[in-house]
C-alpha cells in the first residue's frame, strides 16, 4: 500500500513541530499497518504560505513496497492551494527486468489457467461487448 498526497499531517519525526491530529490519525495508521515514512527530513517543505512552511505532506509505504521506491523528493512548484508536488519513483528498475516467456512456461501457464475455477466461470457466463 502507498499513501501520499494532501494529509495535512504534521508528525513530530517529519514536520519537526508538533503532531497535530491529523498526524496522529496517519501515525495510528502507520504503526497499526506497520508502515514506513518516506519522506526526506532534508527535502523542501511540502507546504509554504505566508504564515510559514511544514512538512505536513507525508508519504507511507507498506513494508513490501518500501524498498521498491526511490528518489523521493518535493518538487519547487507551489499548487493553488500553497502545497508543493511530491514525486517517487516506483519499482526500481532491477526490479522490473523480467525473463522472457519461454515455450514451456506458456504451456505451464495455459495449464494452470485451464484449471483455474474463475476462468471457468467466466467463460460459462454471457459477456455482451
Amino acid at each position: 500500500m502507498i499513501v501520499l498526497g494532501h494529509l495535512d499531517a504534521k508528525i513530530m519525526v517529519v514536520d519537526g513541530q508538533n503532531t497535530n491530529g491529523s498526524g496522529t490519525d496517519v501515525a495510528k495508521l502507520i504503526v497499526s499497518k506497520s508502515m514506513h515514512i518516506k519522506n526526506d527530513t532534508n527535502a523542501l517543505a511540502t507546504f509554504q504560505s505566508h504564515n510559514g512552511t511544514s512538512w505536513m505532506d507525508v508519504t507511507i509505504i507498506s513494508t513490501n513496497f518500501f524498498g521498491e521506491t526511490e528518489n523521493w523528493l518535493v518538487l519547487h512548484y507551489l499548487t493553488a492551494i500553497d502545497h508543493r508536488y511530491t514525486a517517487i519513483k516506483l519499482f526500481r528498475e532491477e526490479a522490473t527486468k523480467t525473463e522472457p516467456l519461454t515455450h514451456k512456461g506458456a504451456d505451464n501457464l495455459l495449464n494452470t489457467l485451464k484449471g483455474a475455477s474463475w476462468l471457468k466461470t467466466i467463460a460459462a457466463s454471457d459477456i455482451k461487448y
